[in-house]
């Protein structure tokens, strides 16, 4: 585990359903998840697979701040349309939360298990099968998911899931929604709104006894990470155009609203036996923002999942709740091809950074400085050493070949040297330079930044 990111655990609770708590962030979204998405997670390369860089191998595992995502499509990262895709990549609410944990200069892992269509029963049994190692098909998960072949391979990781979640330092979810989502069609049939209260204060009644058992099982395999809440958000605009009458609209939210007393009061539980559990509201930033962070006008009434705009927000409501922020990097120069973090400090320099053949290249002085580490130049050799700790990397201009603590290794990016104003800079490659002092790199293409963290 992270010991930088530890806090003393309490000592174990009474309570039979709990001993400790684990960190669970949690989104319950009022969405429909459409049948013609199986063709979408099929080509999902990234499912169940921690993200991985070139280096990973050499990780060791206690300096890594691990992440496991399960849930439904909404954890997935699912947006409409993306089932027409040849190869489509999620970028959905996991990947901002694990872009804000490397802008905290955390080395970072993450495994994502999210299975379209899953409901809270099916999560239930999926994370008791893991609390056991025991593999199940998609079937025996849940009856009727729509990508049978991605459920089943994700249920028959059982093994794997249980691995990861017991050295997870934060555990994020998104479940009920599925639960949930025939109250639209309820309110669209006409029915009163005592036949809808009583239908809704029995699936409340339902959610609370299976993800009350699901969250058990988590804590058995992991009592030690972080918990975060976040609340549902309604998809529903105020909009009489659309179909949406102000009495429905306001209904929906008074719903939702009790959605977040619940989770509140599930939440309230452990964080009274002195557990670190806190909301996450999401639902907050989607009011009068449902047309910009859904996608119920584009898909016109088809879908509801969020956009892009939307997995914003819910990445942003995740970080708040985690590291109580939301970092970004500075805005860059039409002519900055990219930005720099290390160890959770952006990299700011006259110097820009230069992309060449797919390759980050930075000023050897910023980036050795930045990472703390001790440079020395032999204008003979045209040769940089950098020290860090007890791990030496010497780079020669124009060299395909480095040596890490005097063992040669070949490289594929050699160093440069670039005039800039009367100076001549050496440029190094970030990503051979980190590596080579042990350092995790990782390339964000979506917010065009590299993190570089220890």
């Amino acid at each position: 585990m992270y010991r930088k990111f530890r806090e003393s655990s309490p000592s174990p609770s009474s309570r039979p359903y709990v001993k400790r708590m684990a960190a669970i962030a949690v989104s319950l979204s009022l969405l429909t998840v459409p049948l013609s998405a199986s063709a979408y997670a099929e080509s999902l390369k990234q499912r169940a697979v921690p993200y991985a860089v070139a280096q990973a191998a050499a990780i060791q595992e206690d300096q890594a701040f691990r992440i496991v995502a399960l849930g439904d499509s909404l954890t997935v990262g699912y947006e409409f349309g993306m089932e027409h895709q040849a190869n489509p990549i999620p970028y959905g609410y996991v990947e901002r939360v694990y872009e804000q944990a490397l802008f905290q200069g955390f080395r970072t892992e993450v495994a994502n298990y999210g299975i379209l269509g899953l409901k809270t029963a099916g999560l239930e049994r999926l994370v008791s099968a893991a609390a056991e190692s025991r593999p199940l098909t998609g079937a025996e998960v849940q009856t009727g998911l729509p990508d049978p072949r991605g459920s089943d391979k994700v249920a028959a990781s059982a093994a794997e899931i249980r691995d990861q979640l017991q050295q997870a330092d934060l555990v994020i979810l998104t479940i009920g929604s599925n639960d949930f989502s025939p109250m639209i069609e309820l309110i669209k049939s006409g029915k009163s709104r005592e036949e809808t209260d009583a239908w809704i204060n029995s699936m409340l009644s339902e959610f609370d006894l299976s993800f009350s058992a699901a969250l058990s099982s988590i804590l058995a395999i992991n009592p030690k990470a972080q918990v975060v809440a976040a609340d549902l958000y309604s998809p529903l605009p105020n909009n009489k155009l659309l179909g949406v009458q102000e009495s429905d609209y306001r209904y929906v939210q008074e719903v939702s609203a009790k959605f977040r007393d619940k989770l509140n009061e599930l939440s309230g539980r452990y964080t009274a036996d002195g557990y670190r559990v806190k909301p996450a509201y999401v639902g907050e930033s989607f009011i009068n923002n449902e047309t910009k962070y859904t996608t119920i006008v584009a898909s016109k009434g088809k879908d509801i999942h969020p956009t892009q705009s939307g997995y914003t927000a819910m990445g942003e409501a995740f970080a708040k709740a985690v590291w109580g922020e939301v970092r970004s990097a500075a805005p860059r120069a039409a002519d900055n091809p990219i930005s720099v973090v290390v160890g959770g400090k952006e990299v700011i320099t006259p110097f820009k950074p230069i992309v060449k053949n797919g390759r980050s290249y930075l000023v050897l002085r910023d980036i050795a400085d930045a990472m703390g580490a001790e440079t020395s130049w032999d204008a003979s050799s045209k040769t940089a050493a950098i020290k860090l700790g007890s791990r030496q990397v010497a780079l020669t201009i124009g060299s395909n070949q480095m040596l890490v603590d005097g063992k040669p290794v070949t490289i594929d990016s050699p160093p440069f040297l670039q005039r800039s104003g009367k100076e001549q800079k050496t440029y190094v490659p970030l990503a051979v330079l980190a590596d080579g002092l042990g350092y995790q790199v990782v390339y964000r293409a979506p917010i065009k930044t590299a993190f570089i963290n220890p």
